[in-house]
C-alpha cells in the first residue's frame, strides 16, 4: 500500500496555530493520532522496519503495540532503540507515545534459556507444540521487567495479558499482581 506523509494546515479539526501531520492512504485522510501502528511483524534487523517506525512515530502516530513474544523479543527491541532515538532528537515526547504490550506466552529464546535455568513456571500449560503459557505471577514480574528493559522506558502505558483463555488458572493472583505493579 503506497501512502503519502505530510503536513496540512489548516484541516478541519486542527486546533488553531497547531500543524498536524495527516496520512494520505488510498485518497482517504487519517488523522494518525487516532491510528495505532502493530508490531507483530516488526524487528530491529531490519532497516525498513525501523524507517516505518520512526516515520510513523514523527508523523503523530502515538500508539504502538507490541509484546514480549513477538519477534523472539526484537519487536520491543526495535520500538525501544527507536523510541530513544527520537526521544534524544526531540521528535517526540514520551508522554504522546502510548506504548502497548503483552505478556503470557513462553516461547523462543525466552523459553530456551529459562529451559537451561530449569526456571519453566510450575502451572506453564502447552499452547502449541513450540511453546507455554502461564499467567503466573512471578512470570509476569519476569515478563514486565524483560519488556521494560527492551522497550528502554521505566513504563508501559498499557499491559495486556495476552490471550488468557489459553490458562484460566491463577487470573484473580495474577490480576493482584498487576495492580500491585501498577501501584508502584
Amino acid at each position: 500500500m503506497l501512502f503519502f506523509v505530510g503536513n496540512v494546515a489548516g484541516v478541519s479539526g486542527c486546533r488553531a496555530g497547531k500543524r498536524r501531520r495527516w496520512i494520505s492512504v488510498s485518497m482517504a485522510v487519517v488523522d494518525p493520532e487516532r491510528i495505532g501502528l502493530g508490531g507483530y511483524r516488526l524487528s530491529n534487523d531490519i532497516q525498513k522496519h525501523r524507517r516505518a517506525l520512526e516515520t510513523a512515530l514523527v508523523s503523530g502516530v502515538q500508539v504502538v503495540d507490541t509484546a514480549v513474544s513477538w519477534g523472539d523479543g526484537r519487536s520491543e527491541q526495535l520500538i525501544g532503540e527507536v523510541l530513544e532515538k527520537l526521544l534524544a532528537e526531540s521528535k517526540v515526547s514520551r508522554e504522546e507515545i502510548h506504548i502497548v504490550s503483552k505478556a503470557g506466552y513462553l516461547e523462543g529464546f525466552e523459553l530456551r534459556n529459562l529451559q537451561q535455568q530449569n526456571r519453566i513456571p510450575e502451572n506453564a500449560v502447552p499452547f502449541s507444540t513450540e511453546g507455554l503459557y502461564s499467567l503466573d505471577p512471578e512470570f509476569l514480574k519476569s515478563q514486565i521487567s524483560s519488556s521494560l528493559q527492551r522497550l528502554r522506558t521505566d513504563y508501559v502505558d498499557y499491559y495486556l495479558l495476552q490471550n488468557p483463555e489459553v490458562c484460566s488458572q491463577r487470573v484473580t493472583v495474577t490480576m493482584l499482581v498487576v495492580l500491585e505493579l501498577e501501584s508502584t
